[in-house]
């Protein structure tokens, strides 16, 4: 291959990259869009779906769940007082 043949070739990649880079641009804006065309449904959707996620889990491990996380915080809160109080 001569010098002109790959000067040629090396143009063409050129080419063929900055359409794929254009068309790459534009393909990665789209999920965007849509999320702003449907935006007024997104929240009761995603809200939807974690109300399906939670009724798959029983009530009785949701309540218990909650009650650990709220004694376990409170412990941390009591601690982290008589941390700073040391100070």
């Amino acid at each position: 291959m001569n010098r002109n043949d790959q000067i040629r070739r090396i143009e063409r990649l050129e080419v063929e990259l900055s359409a794929r880079l254009t068309q790459a641009s534009v393909t990665s804006r789209r999920p965007l869009a849509i999320i702003m065309k449907h935006k007024q449904w997104l929240f009761p959707g995603a809200g939807l779906a974690f109300g399906v996620m939670l009724a798959r889990i029983p009530f009785r491990n949701v309540v218990t769940r909650s009650i650990s996380a709220t004694l376990l915080a409170m412990r941390v809160r009591r601690i982290a007082s008589r941390a700073l109080q040391r100070m």
